[in-house]
């Protein structure tokens, strides 16, 4: 049997999940091939990945050839500290100004436009700065940005940007629901081929999950010698991922695809819904459903 693709975003809300598989600290027969989510989504869509953690945003335009494995997420409640928005004026003040956006993802994009309609009611002048250029490219009077570079931006703000949105924490002091940032995709075809061994993987997955939280000091410690930021600051970003799917957080997921909907981000109506079988999927429903 071939072995498992599996992405793997080079970010640190996935360390803790990721360097126990890739190390051999909890068996797992797989290749692991590196990229951003936009580059996975890609890849997962070639079919030249089989599993990945995948923008929950992508994941609508995926949904005929995914699977959503249970009881796993990359999510937040409150404040997420890596995806942010900086502007150089209260956010009440860009109706109409520049706002750059990163490439590199999906669903906070979609969030921040969402935010932006519905939530502090302005329109500003969205575009996307190439991949290979730094967050301040062009001097926008705001920018979004995601992973590690927001992160490591947090550390060292620049005076330039006075004004730091968290994405997550508005979407909680808006909704009071979790946000569902990234759900694991594992290629149907590939299921359908391999069906015990999707099983073992994704008790491996939850192996992963259950043994993150209390080895924590131990991965800090190797993260921070891997990125070069402080390990206080990623335990203090740790604190705030949550990787559970449960039912909160399906409803979070669910308010989000429909206020999309209804600002016009995406035509269908579509939930994330989990049935008799053990994976979930994302489905579309009628209008009135």
């Amino acid at each position: 049997m071939p072995l498992l693709r599996l992405g793997k975003i080079d970010y640190l809300n996935c360390f803790p999940l990721f360097y126990p598989l890739e190390k051999g600290e909890i068996p797992l027969k797989a290749r692991f091939i590196r990229g951003y989510p936009s580059q996975l989504k890609g890849l997962l869509e070639r079919g030249e990945v089989d599993l990945t953690p995948l923008s929950s945003w992508a994941c609508r335009e995926l949904r005929d050839k995914i699977l959503i494995m249970p009881s796993l997420s990359i999510s937040c409640w409150g404040r997420v500290k890596s995806v942010l928005l900086w502007s150089k004026v209260p956010v009440e003040d860009l109706e109409g100004q520049p706002l750059s956006l990163t490439s590199q993802g999906f669903t906070s994009v979609a969030l921040l436009q969402l935010l932006c309609r519905r939530y502090y009611r302005i329109n500003p002048t969205f575009f996307y700065r190439p991949p290979s250029q730094p967050p301040f490219w062009r001097d926008p009077p705001a920018l979004l940005t995601i992973g590690d570079e927001a992160l490591g931006l947090l550390s060292s703000p620049s005076s330039l940007y006075p004004f730091v949105y968290d994405l997550g924490e508005t979407w909680w002091k808006w909704t009071g629901r979790p946000m569902v940032f990234a759900l694991w995709a594992l290629s149907r075809a590939w299921a359908q081929r391999h069906p015990e061994e999707a099983k073992r993987i994704w008790q491996a997955l939850m192996e992963a999950k259950r043994r993150c939280r209390r080895d924590i000091k131990r991965l800090a410690e190797l993260a921070s010698a891997q990125t070069g930021l402080d390990e206080g600051l990623i335990r203090e970003y740790w604190r705030h991922i949550d990787y559970e799917l449960d039912e909160e957080h399906r409803e979070g997921l669910n308010l989000f695809y429909n206020l999309g909907r209804r600002e016009g981000l995406t035509a269908e109506k579509l939930k994330i819904a989990f049935g008799g079988d053990f994976y979930g999927e994302i489905v579309a429903e009628s209008p009135e459903g």
